[in-house]
């Protein structure tokens, strides 16, 4: 996964990628439906340093998460399940237990992409 198209013309199309913080993915342990979560650039959760990264949390903090698994779509919201996005590169425990963080390290180079593949939501769905 990569990001989304969010604007076309006759001429070009305009994208958002995974690491924009306007670009919210939920996503799921890969085969286990029940360990979810929201991953989001949003500076106000977790701060990280390597930009290339993509931090979020897991919705349960008892969630058994661990490195190296490999989180995908979920099917809420804008992407439809199953996405391969990356692996868990950190897991980080919230002071409070109320959240788990992830730092999940993506499966593509998002800084040296020069072909990408275009679906339409509507015709993978079907």
């Amino acid at each position: 996964l990569i990001g989304r198209v969010y604007e076309v013309s006759d001429n070009f199309s305009k994208a958002i990628s995974i690491l924009d913080n306007r670009s919210p993915i939920s996503f799921e342990i890969m085969g286990r439906t029940s360990d979810t979560g929201i991953l989001s650039q949003d500076n106000n959760t977790l701060k990280i340093s390597d930009e290339s990264m993509i931090k979020g949390y897991m919705f349960d903090a008892n969630s058994n998460v661990k490195v190296g698994e490999i989180v995908t779509t979920s099917g809420l919201g804008l992407y439809p399940s199953g996405i391969p996005i990356g692996k868990i590169h950190q897991v980080i425990p919230d002071n409070q237990n109320i959240l788990k963080y992830v730092v999940v390290t993506p499966f593509v180079d998002l800084k040296s992409i020069d072909k990408v593949i275009i679906f339409n939501k509507t015709n993978i769905e079907s």
